[in-house]
Protein backbone atom coordinates (compact mmCIF):
# COMPACT_ATOMS: atom_id res chain seq x y z
CA UNK A 1 0.00 0.00 0.00
CA UNK A 2 1.28 3.43 -0.90
CA UNK A 3 2.00 6.20 1.55
CA UNK A 4 0.45 9.65 1.25
CA UNK A 5 2.59 12.58 2.37
CA UNK A 6 1.59 16.24 2.38
CA UNK A 7 4.29 18.86 1.84
CA UNK A 8 3.05 21.62 4.09
CA UNK A 9 3.88 24.94 5.67
CA UNK A 10 1.42 27.74 6.33
CA UNK A 11 4.04 30.32 5.33
CA UNK A 12 4.80 30.99 1.66
CA UNK A 13 8.22 30.88 0.03
CA UNK A 14 9.57 27.99 2.07
CA UNK A 15 10.26 25.67 -0.85
CA UNK A 16 7.16 23.44 -0.68
CA UNK A 17 6.67 23.05 -4.43
CA UNK A 18 10.40 22.66 -5.11
CA UNK A 19 10.64 20.00 -2.42
CA UNK A 20 7.56 18.14 -3.65
CA UNK A 21 8.78 18.19 -7.24
CA UNK A 22 12.37 17.27 -6.46
CA UNK A 23 11.38 14.47 -4.09
CA UNK A 24 9.04 13.12 -6.77
CA UNK A 25 11.74 13.23 -9.45
CA UNK A 26 14.33 11.73 -7.11
CA UNK A 27 12.10 8.83 -6.10
CA UNK A 28 11.16 8.28 -9.74
CA UNK A 29 14.82 8.13 -10.72
CA UNK A 30 15.27 5.40 -8.11
CA UNK A 31 12.46 3.33 -9.57
CA UNK A 32 9.61 4.09 -7.19
CA UNK A 33 6.09 4.66 -8.45
CA UNK A 34 5.15 8.21 -7.51
CA UNK A 35 2.03 10.34 -7.86
CA UNK A 36 2.24 14.09 -7.29
CA UNK A 37 -0.92 16.02 -6.41
CA UNK A 38 -1.03 19.76 -7.07
CA UNK A 39 -3.46 21.16 -4.50
CA UNK A 40 -2.44 24.78 -4.98
CA UNK A 41 -4.45 27.17 -7.14
CA UNK A 42 -1.17 28.73 -8.34
CA UNK A 43 -0.51 25.41 -10.14
CA UNK A 44 3.29 25.78 -10.02
CA UNK A 45 3.77 22.04 -9.66
CA UNK A 46 1.66 21.46 -12.77
CA UNK A 47 3.51 24.18 -14.67
CA UNK A 48 6.97 22.80 -13.88
CA UNK A 49 5.62 19.41 -15.01
CA UNK A 50 4.90 21.03 -18.42
CA UNK A 51 1.14 20.58 -18.20
CA UNK A 52 -1.14 23.47 -19.11
CA UNK A 53 -4.28 23.32 -16.98
CA UNK A 54 -5.69 26.75 -17.85
CA UNK A 55 -8.69 25.39 -19.74
CA UNK A 56 -8.50 21.83 -18.50
CA UNK A 57 -11.44 20.18 -16.75
CA UNK A 58 -9.44 17.14 -15.68
CA UNK A 59 -7.91 18.51 -12.47
CA UNK A 60 -8.02 18.05 -8.72
CA UNK A 61 -11.05 20.34 -8.57
CA UNK A 62 -13.24 18.08 -10.74
CA UNK A 63 -11.87 15.05 -8.87
CA UNK A 64 -12.89 16.41 -5.48
CA UNK A 65 -16.33 17.37 -6.82
CA UNK A 66 -16.80 13.77 -7.94
CA UNK A 67 -17.15 14.76 -11.59
CA UNK A 68 -14.06 12.75 -12.59
CA UNK A 69 -12.51 9.49 -11.42
CA UNK A 70 -8.81 9.42 -10.47
CA UNK A 71 -7.80 7.67 -13.69
CA UNK A 72 -9.33 10.52 -15.68
CA UNK A 73 -7.25 13.25 -14.04
CA UNK A 74 -3.85 11.54 -13.86
CA UNK A 75 -1.18 12.68 -16.32
CA UNK A 76 2.03 10.76 -16.89
CA UNK A 77 5.48 12.34 -17.03
CA UNK A 78 8.91 10.75 -17.33
CA UNK A 79 9.52 10.40 -13.60
CA UNK A 80 6.08 10.49 -11.97
CA UNK A 81 2.35 10.75 -12.50
CA UNK A 82 0.53 13.94 -11.53
CA UNK A 83 -2.93 15.23 -10.68
CA UNK A 84 -2.92 18.86 -11.73
CA UNK A 85 -4.01 21.95 -9.84
CA UNK A 86 -6.75 24.33 -10.87
CA UNK A 87 -7.58 28.01 -10.53
CA UNK A 88 -11.04 26.86 -9.49
CA UNK A 89 -9.62 25.66 -6.17
CA UNK A 90 -9.95 29.29 -5.08
CA UNK A 91 -13.70 28.63 -4.85
CA UNK A 92 -13.31 25.52 -2.71
CA UNK A 93 -13.74 27.13 0.70
CA UNK A 94 -17.09 28.56 -0.32
CA UNK A 95 -18.29 25.67 -2.46
CA UNK A 96 -17.21 22.61 -0.48
CA UNK A 97 -18.64 23.88 2.81
CA UNK A 98 -22.16 23.85 1.39
CA UNK A 99 -24.48 21.05 0.27
CA UNK A 100 -24.01 18.60 -1.33
CA UNK A 101 -20.40 18.50 -0.09
CA UNK A 102 -20.88 19.84 3.45
CA UNK A 103 -21.23 16.59 5.39
CA UNK A 104 -18.17 15.09 3.71
CA UNK A 105 -16.15 18.24 3.03
CA UNK A 106 -12.92 17.14 4.76
CA UNK A 107 -12.83 13.72 3.07
CA UNK A 108 -13.32 14.67 -0.58
CA UNK A 109 -9.66 14.17 -1.51
CA UNK A 110 -9.09 11.17 0.75
CA UNK A 111 -12.03 9.26 -0.71
CA UNK A 112 -10.61 9.68 -4.22
CA UNK A 113 -6.95 8.96 -3.39
CA UNK A 114 -7.91 5.82 -1.46
CA UNK A 115 -9.11 4.36 -4.77
CA UNK A 116 -5.58 4.49 -6.27
CA UNK A 117 -3.35 4.43 -3.20
CA UNK A 118 -2.24 0.85 -3.85
CA UNK A 119 -0.99 1.78 -7.34
CA UNK A 120 1.89 3.88 -5.98
CA UNK A 121 4.73 3.68 -3.51
CA UNK A 122 4.29 7.34 -2.61
CA UNK A 123 1.68 10.03 -3.19
CA UNK A 124 3.03 13.54 -2.51
CA UNK A 125 0.62 16.47 -2.09
CA UNK A 126 1.76 20.06 -2.65
CA UNK A 127 -0.39 22.50 -0.67
CA UNK A 128 -0.98 26.26 -0.60
CA UNK A 129 0.48 28.31 2.27
CA UNK A 130 -2.92 28.71 3.90
CA UNK A 131 -5.21 26.74 6.15
CA UNK A 132 -7.82 26.46 3.39
CA UNK A 133 -10.20 23.54 3.09
CA UNK A 134 -7.98 22.09 0.34
CA UNK A 135 -5.09 21.97 2.84
CA UNK A 136 -7.30 20.34 5.45
CA UNK A 137 -8.39 17.77 2.86
CA UNK A 138 -4.72 17.00 2.18
CA UNK A 139 -3.99 16.56 5.88
CA UNK A 140 -6.97 14.27 6.43
CA UNK A 141 -5.88 12.15 3.44
CA UNK A 142 -2.24 11.87 4.52
CA UNK A 143 -0.20 9.47 6.59
CA UNK A 144 2.39 12.12 7.42
CA UNK A 145 3.83 15.53 6.60
CA UNK A 146 7.14 16.90 5.48
CA UNK A 147 7.58 20.54 6.47
CA UNK A 148 10.04 22.59 4.39
CA UNK A 149 11.04 25.73 6.25
CA UNK A 150 13.68 28.42 6.33
CA UNK A 151 15.96 29.61 9.11
CA UNK A 152 13.55 32.47 9.65
CA UNK A 153 11.99 33.57 12.93
CA UNK A 154 8.51 33.88 11.37
CA UNK A 155 8.73 30.40 9.84
CA UNK A 156 9.85 28.86 13.11
CA UNK A 157 7.20 30.59 15.21
CA UNK A 158 4.57 29.50 12.68
CA UNK A 159 5.30 25.84 13.40
CA UNK A 160 3.22 26.15 16.57
CA UNK A 161 0.17 26.93 14.42
CA UNK A 162 0.88 23.83 12.37
CA UNK A 163 0.93 21.68 15.51
CA UNK A 164 -2.44 23.09 16.59
CA UNK A 165 -3.91 22.15 13.23
CA UNK A 166 -2.49 18.63 13.37
CA UNK A 167 -3.94 18.17 16.86
CA UNK A 168 -7.31 19.37 15.54
CA UNK A 169 -7.17 16.92 12.63
CA UNK A 170 -6.30 14.02 14.93
CA UNK A 171 -9.05 14.92 17.39
CA UNK A 172 -11.79 15.86 14.93
CA UNK A 173 -11.41 13.39 12.05
CA UNK A 174 -10.75 9.70 11.48
CA UNK A 175 -7.05 10.41 10.87
CA UNK A 176 -5.75 9.69 14.38
CA UNK A 177 -2.15 8.88 13.43
CA UNK A 178 -1.17 11.94 11.35
CA UNK A 179 2.37 12.99 12.20
CA UNK A 180 5.21 15.18 11.00
CA UNK A 181 7.73 12.92 9.32
CA UNK A 182 10.45 15.56 9.37
CA UNK A 183 11.33 19.21 8.95
CA UNK A 184 13.51 20.13 5.99
CA UNK A 185 15.61 23.27 6.23
CA UNK A 186 15.55 24.82 2.75
CA UNK A 187 17.15 27.85 1.08
CA UNK A 188 19.81 27.75 3.73
CA UNK A 189 23.06 29.68 4.01
CA UNK A 190 25.42 28.95 6.89
CA UNK A 191 27.49 32.04 6.18
CA UNK A 192 25.61 34.27 8.58
CA UNK A 193 25.58 33.98 12.36
CA UNK A 194 21.86 34.67 12.49
CA UNK A 195 21.09 31.63 10.34
CA UNK A 196 23.14 29.44 12.62
CA UNK A 197 21.31 30.78 15.67
CA UNK A 198 17.93 30.27 14.03
CA UNK A 199 18.91 26.71 13.14
CA UNK A 200 19.42 26.09 16.86
CA UNK A 201 15.92 27.46 17.49
CA UNK A 202 14.59 25.10 14.84
CA UNK A 203 16.03 22.12 16.70
CA UNK A 204 14.11 23.23 19.79
CA UNK A 205 10.92 23.52 17.72
CA UNK A 206 11.43 19.95 16.50
CA UNK A 207 11.44 18.72 20.09
CA UNK A 208 8.15 20.54 20.70
CA UNK A 209 6.65 19.00 17.55
CA UNK A 210 8.02 15.55 18.42
CA UNK A 211 9.70 15.18 15.08
CA UNK A 212 13.15 15.32 13.51
CA UNK A 213 15.02 17.75 11.36
CA UNK A 214 16.59 16.16 8.31
CA UNK A 215 20.35 15.88 8.59
CA UNK A 216 21.23 18.02 5.59
CA UNK A 217 19.85 21.48 4.88
CA UNK A 218 19.16 22.44 1.27
CA UNK A 219 21.60 25.16 0.31
CA UNK A 220 20.30 28.14 -1.60
CA UNK A 221 21.25 27.85 -5.26
CA UNK A 222 20.54 29.68 -8.50
CA UNK A 223 20.57 26.27 -10.18
CA UNK A 224 17.16 25.48 -8.70
CA UNK A 225 15.63 28.63 -10.19
CA UNK A 226 17.27 27.98 -13.54
CA UNK A 227 15.77 24.48 -13.70
CA UNK A 228 12.34 25.83 -12.80
CA UNK A 229 12.54 28.31 -15.67
CA UNK A 230 13.34 25.42 -17.98
CA UNK A 231 10.45 23.42 -16.47
CA UNK A 232 12.91 20.76 -15.44
CA UNK A 233 14.59 19.75 -12.18
CA UNK A 234 18.03 20.38 -10.75
CA UNK A 235 18.55 16.66 -10.06
CA UNK A 236 18.37 16.03 -13.81
CA UNK A 237 19.98 19.23 -15.10
CA UNK A 238 22.91 19.52 -12.72
CA UNK A 239 23.47 16.58 -10.35
CA UNK A 240 26.67 18.18 -9.00
CA UNK A 241 24.96 21.44 -8.03
CA UNK A 242 25.03 22.10 -4.26
CA UNK A 243 21.24 22.04 -3.94
CA UNK A 244 21.09 18.89 -6.07
CA UNK A 245 23.59 17.14 -3.81
CA UNK A 246 21.63 18.25 -0.74
CA UNK A 247 18.34 17.04 -2.17
CA UNK A 248 19.86 13.69 -3.11
CA UNK A 249 21.10 13.28 0.45
CA UNK A 250 17.68 14.22 1.82
CA UNK A 251 15.96 11.72 -0.49
CA UNK A 252 18.31 8.94 0.64
CA UNK A 253 17.51 9.78 4.27
CA UNK A 254 13.80 9.86 3.48
CA UNK A 255 14.00 6.38 1.92
CA UNK A 256 15.95 4.98 4.88
CA UNK A 257 13.37 6.37 7.30
CA UNK A 258 10.54 4.74 5.39
CA UNK A 259 12.36 1.43 5.10
CA UNK A 260 12.69 1.39 8.89
CA UNK A 261 8.94 1.61 9.33
CA UNK A 262 8.38 -0.91 6.52
CA UNK A 263 6.57 1.49 4.21
CA UNK A 264 8.71 0.32 1.34
CA UNK A 265 8.47 -3.35 0.54
CA UNK A 266 11.76 -5.21 0.68
CA UNK A 267 11.07 -7.32 -2.34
Amino acid sequence: MGKIITICNFKGGTGKTTTCHTLGVGLGLKGYKVLLVDADQQRNLSIVSKIDTTDNVNTIYELMKGERQPQEVIYKTKYYDIICGSLSISRADNEFTRPPYLMNCYYLLKNQLDKIKDNYDFILIDTPPTLAIITQNALVASDSLIVPTQADSFCISGLADLKKQLDAIREGTTNKTLRIEGILLAKYSDRTKVNQLLKEELFKACQYLQTKIYNYAIRESVGVRESQLLKSNVLVDNPKNNASIDYQTFIDEFIRDNEKVEVLGNE
